[in-house]
């Protein structure tokens, strides 16, 4: 057995911590698979979603989603979140939750057409808001008089 010239189980722990982020390859739809968004965190790794089914039609079927074993670890979930389900043909209305997806595969689906915005609820942030501060007190004389009240 080899000795231990790291020392304390720290450099144990750093190796996974650097292990593949998940900046992998896009996960797209297959067979039996469609995108869901969250509806609802019910708890012990159970969710209410809507589907959008894989002909494109925005159905609202609300299905009872169950995260796999896999999955548990590998990040929260939370309500809006897109994720990607696998459906059950013995149990219609439960489906298994495969992937989520972060805000910047979100985006390159919407790109590559595969989601919408509307399905989303999704929209662009504008940068470029300017506000337009105004006084509300026209004559000085009174802004001295709410100051000398204070």
């Amino acid at each position: 057995m080899p000795k231990n010239k790291h020392g304390g189980s720290g450099h144990k722990k750093t190796a996974n911590k650097n292990a593949n982020l998940g900046k992998g390859e896009l996960i797209f739809c297959d067979d039996g698979q469609c995108y869901a968004v969250v509806d609802k965190v019910l708890g012990n790794a159970q969710f209410n979603v809507k589907c959008l089914m894989p002909d494109g039609s925005s159905e609202k079927k609300i299905a009872l989603a169950r995260a796999r074993n896999k999955r548990k670890r590998g990040g929260w979930i939370t309500q809006n979140d897109i994720i990607l389900i696998s459906l059950r043909d013995f149990q219609p209305n439960k489906c298994d939750i495969i992937h989520s997806y972060g805000r910047e595969e979100v985006l390159k689906l919407i790109q590559y057409k595969e989601l919408t915005n509307k399905f989303c609820n999704f929209e662009e942030e504008d940068e470029d808001i300017a506000f337009e501060f105004t006084d509300l007190i026209e004559n000085p004389s009174e802004k001295d008089k709410i100051i000398d009240n204070i």
